[in-house]
């Protein structure tokens, strides 16, 4: 069951807002709690958009008035409303068997790479985002220093439930490391920015091994020497390499100085490129033309 609570405003809010505030998000996860069979399981998602919007209300505003400190009193607001969902869920008694996943579809650049925002790029300012997973039962904290992606959030909950993963999911499960048992390499991580939605974003794809991050922008048959001219990455079919061990920041290109380390990234974006598209099938879903417009816009829908 999909769900867009109606209400954007707030009274709390300078100005409406486009998407369900988080004390929005936070009051229909409380209907939906105390309206479910107890006896049954349950998944529930919430999609939190305040921190795309820079939405806070005014108490929660105390970083600043340029836009990193309305950023990060939005993260902030959006953190109080999951310590509410939280505290819900134990309350209605199911914190002991319930696993909490919190994950972030894309990161904010501010000033990184000559641009603001995100959807201008796809490197590691915008897709290097937080994943933090709470278990049902006691297990010692740990930080995994492993680079893993949001396409093993999937094949790990069902790993939790004791549920065997479909053969065609991309991503593995994260139990292993979570609990010590494997101590693996960095997993390939893949990203890619197609129909620019602002005048200076990329047409963009790139990888990363953990340590190396390759990126390039999709060729152009119109010589734009103005873009040719800013700072990276906006030329059509620059490439891009960096070595994130020594430089986190993305701030220098190598790909003249490491032909051989550009060849081996561009072989892995190509070979992930090429492979065959997981199998999706639809069984009579109806999706409302309204939702289906907001889904498009968000561009979860084509």
């Amino acid at each position: 069951r999909y769900m867009f609570p109606k209400g954007g405003g707030h009274p709390r809010l300078g100005q409406p807002s486009l998407w369900p505030h988080a004390d929005r998000v936070y009051e229909e996860a409380v209907r939906l709690v105390d309206a479910h069979d107890r006896e049954r399981p349950f998944f529930l998602y919430l999609h939190l958009m305040d921190v795309h919007e820079f939405a806070a209300p005014p108490h929660f505003k105390k970083y600043g008035t340029d836009s990193r400190g309305a950023y990060l009193a939005a993260v902030r607001w959006v953190d109080d409303a999951i310590r509410r969902v939280r505290e819900k869920l134990t309350a209605a008694g199911y914190s002991e068997q319930t696993v909490m996943v919190f994950a972030a579809d894309h990161g904010e650049t501010f000033g990184e790479h000559g641009v603001h925002g995100h959807a201008r790029n796809v490197l590691t300012p915008v897709v290097w985002v937080p994943l933090v997973i709470r278990l049902p039962f006691r297990l010692e904290p740990v930080r995994v220093a492993t680079q893993v992606r949001n396409v093993d959030i999937a094949p790990t909950l069902l790993d939790l439930a004791g549920v065997p993963a479909s053969g065609s999911f991309e991503g593995a499960s994260l139990v292993p490391l979570l609990t010590g048992a494997s101590r693996e390499p960095d997993r390939p991580t893949y990203a890619g920015l197609g129909v620019p939605l602002f005048p200076d974003a990329s047409v963009q794809t790139a990888a990363s091994d953990g340590a190396w991050t390759y990126a390039r922008n999709a060729p152009s048959e119109k010589d734009d020497e103005a873009a040719a001219r800013r700072f990276q990455p906006v030329a059509p079919g620059a490439e891009f390499l960096f070595d994130r061990r020594v430089d986190p920041g993305e701030n220098v290109n190598l790909v003249a100085r490491e032909p051989t380390e550009t060849d081996r990234m561009r072989k892995l974006l190509d070979r992930h490129l090429t492979q065959e598209g997981a199998g999706v099938v639809e069984r009579g879903v109806r999706i409302d033309p309204g939702i289906a417009d907001r889904l498009r816009a968000m561009g979860y829908l084509q």
